[in-house]
């Protein structure tokens, strides 16, 4: 852009730092004429989309919806390994990349001393939320555990039902941070309640996969 004989700082009159640099600035970049009038060449101009970048783009689209029905069964196949959720009768309600919902239906053997759903429940399906949300984000094969969480109890948890939603915050290699919502529900439709009982945050460990299972 700028000839490599051309020396600016001897063309600016003697004086401040600041002349010197004013005279750098004042240096115009080369032009080029274009139908849309006359641009400093500092980026080239976008390509328009071609029908080969298309059809790539819709090919992805295709694999992205492939990707999605993996991850669900991947975390199902899971989940239905878990004694603990399957004592408590917890479901596996959503899964998506980096997000899950497990819920929680409340029955007597559930409750702690005044018949508010226990913490150590409310607590069991917000670990398992964290941990499969962090699983949506692993590389196939990789298996993963909860390295610790903090759950903050608002309220109790007073519904027909809790929920606890998980969120990849941040996936890393190794560890991935998740926060932790529990929700206490009650009532079906339009007259659901739903209010936060929970929240917390949790930090899992990516197990990964071996190459070689004979090592």
């Amino acid at each position: 852009i700028i000839d490599a004989g051309t020396n600016l700082l001897e063309r600016a009159p003697r004086g401040s730092h600041h002349r010197r640099s004013h005279a750098l600035k004042a240096k115009r970049l080369p032009e080029a004429t274009t139908a849309g009038g006359t641009h400093a060449l500092l980026y080239p101009a976008p390509r328009a989309p071609t029908a080969h970048s298309l059809q790539a783009s819709l090919k992805g689209d295709r694999m992205s919806d492939v990707t999605k029905a993996d991850v669900h069964t991947r975390i199902q196949t899971s989940f239905e390994k878990q004694g603990l959720m399957k004592l408590l009768g917890a479901e596996l309600l959503e899964v998506e990349r980096g997000r899950v919902v497990i819920g929680l239906r409340a029955r007597p053997e559930l409750s702690q001393q005044h018949g508010f759903m226990h913490a150590g429940a409310t607590g069991a399906i917000a670990d398992s939320a964290g941990g499969y949300a962090a699983l949506t984000m692993f590389p196939p094969g990789a298996e993963v555990l909860s390295v610790e969480y903090k759950l903050n109890l608002l309220a109790p948890s007073a519904g027909d039902r809790a929920e606890a939603v998980a969120k990849v915050v941040r996936a890393g290699r190794t560890l991935t941070v998740c926060t932790l919502e529990v929700y206490s529900l009650k009532g079906e439709g339009p007259t659901e309640e739903r209010k936060l009982v929970a929240l917390g945050q949790q930090t899992l460990y990516c197990v990964q996969p071996k190459d070689d299972e004979s090592r």
